[in-house]
Formats: C-alpha cells, structure tokens, sequence
C-alpha cells in the first residue's frame, strides 16, 4: 500500500524496512559449498530450515522494489543476491530451465 499512497501508508513503509533488516540480518543463508550464493532460508515461526521453496524467488523482486521506492540502495543489492540465487539454483539443473 506504501508504493501506491505514500502519504496515507506512511508507517507501511518504515514497518517494511524494519521486517526486511530483520530478514537480512537474522534469516539470510549462504549454502556451505556455494558461500557466493544468497538465500532466505524456510522459517515455520518456530524452526529454521535451510532450504528454499520455488515461490520464494519472489521475494528478491520484493526487495528489489522496496529497495527503489524507499531510495535504500542496500536493499536493491540483496534483492539481486536473492533473484541471482534462484537464478543459479534453476541453471544448474539438468534442463538448465530459467525463465
């Protein structure tokens, strides 16, 4: 609500950018063996799971414009981390599927 009346949804925005600090600083993971790589692990609310789900590539695209509408580069940068994760994961399958 925050990007169509920024005005009105005021809070909505700092609200947005205190969750997503939270999600970088405490939930973002890199795999052992691919330390170069970004994800956000699975949370449950209670337990921690290092792996990923399909939808949460969009998550990267969330950042990415939470990043531009707020004018907060950093959350730009880790957007991409995100969506070059996912990006990463799909082209090393055997079909080598991206869309």
């Amino acid at each position: 609500m925050y990007v169509y009346d920024q005005a009105k949804f005021a809070s909505y925005g700092a609200e947005w950018a205190k969750a997503a600090n939270s999600s970088v600083k405490y939930l973002a993971s890199h795999p052992v063996s691919r330390p170069d790589i970004t994800f956000m692990p699975y949370w449950d609310g209670n337990v921690l799971s290092n792996y990923s789900q399909h939808l949460a590539c969009f998550s990267g695209g969330n950042f990415i414009l939470g990043g531009q509408v707020l004018g907060y580069k950093p959350f730009v940068d880790f957007g991409l981390k995100l969506v070059d994760g996912c990006r990463n994961t799909y082209s090393s399958t055997k079909s080598g599927m991206f869309f």
